[in-house]
């Protein structure tokens, strides 16, 4: 089950929540370089024990309007989008199969892993990918949407 942690930074105090990563409950800090420009996630124990500490990175969310979906392709056509869509990134929208990836983009064509189930011309459509900040240290993830400005953990 996925946690959901909303992110609100003030510049009275460092932002705090209590995440359980790999069964144990952890102190989460993020605070603001103001050096880099950005901010930063500090992970500790319950003695107050640094673990790790690494740059905070958004995970995308790529909306977009009009494209054009077919029911017996794995292609499909954009017309217009709001961001950069690479491979690996989920599919979300009408007429497109859950679980849908991304697997090859090639200028306004998009190559997916299964067949669109629809045909559908102007739908929204919706490519996230989710960079887990905690790969290689914990197994469970966190995730950080800036668009809904949030952690996802687990």
């Amino acid at each position: 089950m996925t946690t959901i942690v909303e992110f609100n930074p003030s510049n009275l105090a460092n932002f705090t929540f209590q995440p359980t990563l790999d069964g144990q409950t952890y102190g989460a800090v993020t605070t603001y370089n103001s050096y880099s420009n950005r901010y930063y996630l500090g992970i500790y124990t319950q003695q107050n024990v640094l673990q790790l500490n690494i740059p905070l990175i958004a995970s995308p969310n790529v909306v977009v309007q009009g494209a054009t979906t077919t029911e017996a392709s794995s292609f499909i056509k954009l017309i217009t989008r709001n961001g950069a869509i690479y491979a690996g990134m989920n599919v979300n929208g009408v007429g497109v199969t859950t679980g849908t990836k991304v697997i090859g983009v090639y200028g306004a064509l998009i190559e997916l892993n299964q067949n669109a189930v629809l045909t559908k011309s102007n739908t929204t459509l919706s490519f996230t990918y989710s960079i887990n900040l905690m790969k290689g240290y914990f197994n469970t993830p966190i995730v950080f949407r800036a668009s809904a400005n949030n952690f996802e953990i687990g």
